[in-house]
């Protein structure tokens, strides 16, 4: 989430891809009712500048952006804030991301890390 990309849209490609292969998509759907308002409310905090550059450089990252794409085909809701407050997300990751990129082991930076992703975590009331 710190880099702006909610948890619960990692797997997505896979799992819809063969949920639809199956023609099991109307199963998924009474089983998890409320699976397309959570994944358009999770793509609303995608932070698609920062997850197009990881993706560029990582087989990992790509894939996760592979993992929006589904998300977004099978809700129609594009990836990206809607709202001010969703907005406002932007400027964690943002920030976080810069150090995220240039991170290169230094146990330091690690722990600055660390310390900015808890911040950012406070400031969007994640922890106390």
């Amino acid at each position: 989430m710190t880099l702006g990309i909610p948890p619960e849209l990692i797997g997505m490609h896979d799992g819809l891809n063969e949920t639809r292969a199956r023609g099991l998509i109307a199963v998924m759907e009474r089983l998890l009712p409320h699976l397309r308002d959570d994944l358009t409310k999770a793509l609303r905090y995608v932070d698609v500048e920062v997850l197009d550059r990881l993706s560029c450089k990582s087989e990992a990252w790509a894939s996760i952006r592979g993992d929006v794409t589904a998300a977004y085909e099978y809700t129609g809701e594009q990836p990206g804030p809607r709202s001010a407050d969703e907005a406002r997300h932007l400027n964690y990751t943002r920030s976080f991301a810069g150090l995220y990129e240039s991170y290169n082991g230094d146990p330091e930076m690690a722990e600055e890390m660390t310390q900015e992703a808890v911040k950012a975590a406070v400031r969007r009331r994640y922890l106390g």
